[in-house]
């Protein structure tokens, strides 16, 4: 591992001032609030999971994590599996190199956005998001009760 002021060099032009290792796929990946960067090492060599396409293709390590989480991502790299890259901080061995930013959680449109105001999450902590997704789900309940839930379902009925 290439160490230089207390930052661990990944590739030719990738430094970070550390690295996770995980070796499973995370549905909501903990997110740097330190002004710090850092590298997760993922490796599924040990896991049961295949990690194909439709056409029994192997996914790209991008694909295999924004297929298992929850958090929207823009600007990725990709992580080409035709392209490896050489990490340094595995003493050069060739891997997939997907590079995102958190866009943030994925909410519908029809959620009320008020119950998610000023919701924040920086590390895989499902609680506060169950909760608030139940009081979604209350909420969407007690619409369907109100005299225009019982219009609308009246038409739906109708329509079919």
């Amino acid at each position: 591992m290439y160490l230089a002021a207390n930052r661990v060099q990944i590739s030719k032009k990738v430094w970070v001032d550390g690295v996770i290792n995980v070796t499973e796929v995370m549905e909501s990946w903990p997110i740097s609030n330190d002004g710090k960067t850092y590298a997760y090492i993922v490796d599924l060599s040990g896991s049961t999971t295949e990690f194909k396409d439709l056409a029994g293709e192997n996914l790209s390590m991008s694909s295999i994590i924004k297929n298992a989480c929850t958090d929207g991502w823009e600007g990725g790299t990709g992580g080409h599996k035709s392209r490896p890259t050489t990490v340094f901080a595995l003493d050069g061995e060739l891997c997939q190199r997907s590079s995102q930013k958190c866009r943030g959680s994925f909410l519908c449109s029809l959620r009320n956005p008020k119950l998610w105001e000023g919701y924040e999450h920086w590390k895989h902590d499902f609680e506060p998001f169950r909760e608030l997704f139940h009081q979604d789900m209350e909420q969407n309940a007690a619409e369907h009760e109100s005299p225009l839930g019982y219009a609308v379902r009246r038409i739906y009925d109708l329509l079919l």
